[in-house]
């Protein structure tokens, strides 16, 4: 698959017990098998394929990468030699706006993947599974607070998702649970 305006895309399956994908500059998306093995439906890939591809697409990682950059320089500028307590202050307060910013190109990433999904008759239930994998997957007792965190609470993800999916019913493609049921072998 490519875009018109991006490189084609290559994904790499990691054998990992981690249960996580991502995507890097250039149209390349990791995803372990770990989270691969904990899948039971074809949605579930198709939407972290979507997601993740909508970061390619978007060129998040990129943005993400130059955005950082842009506010380092502007805090060495500001500062002088970042020495001491300011330069401590300035790099916790733009690891915060980094974060925020990153939560909000995966809520980004979510809702066009969920788009990608919706417009190609897959059942978005998918996204809801995935995050259900990605909750159980997270050390019990040690949810990171959304507001420290690079990714929206799955909590919230879930609720997002199912509102913009609301009242999809899309019937169940034998093909792709072929091809799937082959990738799980």
């Amino acid at each position: 698959v490519s875009s018109h305006d991006t490189a084609p895309f290559r994904i790499a399956v990691v054998d990992d017990e981690t249960v996580n994908a991502f995507a890097l500059p250039g149209g390349r998306i990791v995803v372990y098998t770990g989270l691969l093995e904990s899948m039971e439906s074809y949605p579930e890939l198709a939407a972290l394929l979507s997601h993740e591809f909508t970061h390619v697409e978007k060129r998040h990682a990129t943005r993400s990468i130059f955005r950082r950059l842009g506010s380092d320089v502007f805090i060495g500028v500001l500062f002088g030699n970042m020495s001491s307590v300011a330069g401590v202050l300035a790099g916790q307060a733009n690891e915060i706006r980094s974060l925020s910013y990153s939560r909000s190109l995966e809520k980004e990433a979510d809702l066009e993947g969920l788009a990608i999904l919706t417009s190609r008759n897959i059942d978005p239930k998918g996204f809801d599974e995935l995050f259900k994998h990605l909750e159980e997957a997270a050390p019990a007792g040690h949810e990171i607070p959304e507001m420290i965190s690079s990714h929206p609470d799955t909590q919230n993800r879930r609720a997002y998702i199912r509102e913009a999916a609301k009242g999809a019913t899309v019937p169940a493609d034998p093909d792709l649970n072929s091809i799937f049921e082959k990738l799980k072998l």
